[in-house]
C-alpha cells in the first residue's frame, strides 16, 4: 500500500532554500541527519528563469575552481524524471514553492518517481530543517525582515 500524499504544508516544510543549504555546507551538523530527501526549487533555465521541484539525493563536497558544493537530485529533468541531476546550489531557489510546483511534486510522490515519505518522517523531517533554520538564523548576515501579519 502506498504511503498517503503529503499536504502542501508538508511539502512547504520539507523544501530546503539555497541560503539555508549553504549554510548547511558550512556546518552541516546545523541539521544531523543530513539533505537526503529534502525538496528543492531549481533554476533550470539558460535564458528565462523555469523552476522545477526536485528531491535531494545528496550533497557532494565542492570540486573545481568555483569551490561550490553540488547536490545531486531527483526529478529536475522532466523528460526522464526518475534520473539524477547534479546541479549546483547557485541553481537552488530561496523563494517557496508555487502551487503548481506543489503539485508537480504531489504527482512524482504518487507515481513513484520521487521518493515518498511516510507522514511520521515528514515531521521529523520538517522539525530538522525548522531546529536548523532557527540554529542558522543568528549567522545570516541580513536576517529575512518578518513577515507582514495576515490579515484576520
Amino acid at each position: 500500500p502506498r504511503a498517503p500524499l503529503l499536504p502542501s504544508q508538508a511539502l512547504l516544510a520539507l523544501q530546503l532554500t539555497r541560503d539555508l543549504l549553504r549554510g548547511l555546507a558550512a556546518s552541516p551538523s546545523l541539521m544531523p541527519g543530513g539533505v537526503e530527501d529534502y525538496f528543492v526549487r531549481l533554476n533550470m533555465g539558460s535564458k528565462n528563469y523555469m523552476y522545477v521541484p526536485a528531491q535531494v539525493v545528496k550533497m557532494q563536497s565542492p570540486e573545481g575552481a568555483s569551490g561550490e558544493h553540488q547536490m545531486q537530485v531527483r526529478g529536475a529533468d522532466r523528460n526522464r524524471p526518475s534520473s539524477l541531476t547534479l546541479t549546483r546550489l547557485t541553481y537552488v531557489s530561496n523563494k517557496p514553492f508555487t502551487e503548481e510546483e506543489l503539485s508537480e511534486i504531489a504527482s512524482n510522490l504518487a507515481s513513484g518517481v520521487l521518493r515518498n515519505l511516510p507522514q511520521a518522517v515528514a515531521r521529523s523531517m520538517g522539525a530538522r530543517r525548522a531546529a536548523g533554520m532557527t540554529k542558522l538564523q543568528p549567522r545570516r548576515s541580513e536576517a529575512a525582515p518578518a513577515p507582514a501579519p495576515a490579515l484576520a
